[in-house]
């Protein structure tokens, strides 16, 4: 599985943060594993490394290859309708 859940905190170096910011919202997914939707106020807390992440709304789906860089946050913003995916780093 890609996705971690815990309460306990990780080591910053053993996970990476993901915010996905999407117009209209989608449901999210990484590597095909569901993290739910997007827009959440708390970040999804990932393994570092290349990732496939899936945005789904309706019966469409847009996908993108990300890379997660241990102890960072990843933010992604997709204007779906245009079908545009941008992707910073922090």
């Amino acid at each position: 599985r890609t996705a971690v859940r815990s309460t306990a905190p990780a080591a910053p170096s053993r996970t990476a943060r993901l915010r996905v910011l999407s117009v209209p919202w989608s449901y999210v997914e990484v590597n095909g594993t569901p993290l739910g939707p997007s827009g959440q106020a708390q970040a999804f807390i990932l393994k570092p490394g290349r990732h496939t992440l899936s945005l789904h709304r309706g019966n469409r789906v847009w996908s993108k290859t990300i890379e997660l860089a241990p102890g960072g946050e990843t933010i992604v913003e997709a204007q779906l309708e245009k079908g545009v995916i941008h992707v910073t780093q922090r």
